[in-house]
């Protein structure tokens, strides 16, 4: 059975998947306690993980998503100009 994507999901589902959410501030905090001469500042390992997270959520669009969102940002651009 092929798992359903975050979007497709209804809200008891959604509600269930949210919880990887919630280790995110466990692992910032270990990454800065043990952690020593890292290139990454506190805030850009943050993003990541909550990019982990949404991933484990599957959490993602698809490409005619993004491009129908691209669309309507280059058409609200044309009219600001």
């Amino acid at each position: 059975m092929k798992e359903k994507r975050y979007q497709e999901c209804n809200t008891l589902e959604k509600i269930w998947r949210r919880r990887h959410y919630l280790k995110i501030p466990f692992k910032w905090i270990h990454w800065r306690l043990f952690t020593r001469n890292s290139d990454l500042n506190g805030k850009t390992v943050w993003r990541l993980f909550i990019g982990v997270a949404q991933m484990d959520m599957r959490w993602y669009y698809t490409d005619k998503e993004v491009r129908a969102e691209l669309g309507k940002y280059r058409k609200k651009r044309k009219k600001e100009k």
